[in-house]
């Protein structure tokens, strides 16, 4: 759905990679300063993904992401260098209203 964000996983351990088999994903990130407290000022970057262009978005352990389909029917792999239970167990949720201005897009 277009209308969902899923946002905000932080990742203070893991790598996650994004890639969009079908249709376009807007992706942001943000670099956690402290995953204890996060200050709300901190910078984000984004991109439009999609299974067009062929991309593979690379986020580094320490970031939080958040993903939103901006086409019905997206699809997007997120691959990871860990196991789900251990991603699970190692995740972070902040509020989708942290960061970024989804209702833009």
């Amino acid at each position: 759905s277009t209308e969902v964000v899923r946002a905000w996983q932080g990742h203070p351990l893991e790598r996650k990679m994004f890639v969009v088999v079908q249709g376009e994903f807007l992706l942001a990130w943000v670099k956690i300063d402290d995953f204890s407290n996060p200050s709300l000022d901190l910078p984000v970057d984004h991109i439009t993904i999609s299974s067009d262009n062929n991309k593979c978005v690379n986020l580094p352990p320490g970031y939080a992401n958040g993903l939103k389909a901006l086409q019905e029917n997206s699809i997007v792999l997120v691959f990871s260098e860990f196991l789900v239970n251990e991603s699970m167990e190692e995740k972070i949720r902040f509020p989708k209203n942290y960061w970024f201005n989804w209702q833009k897009y």
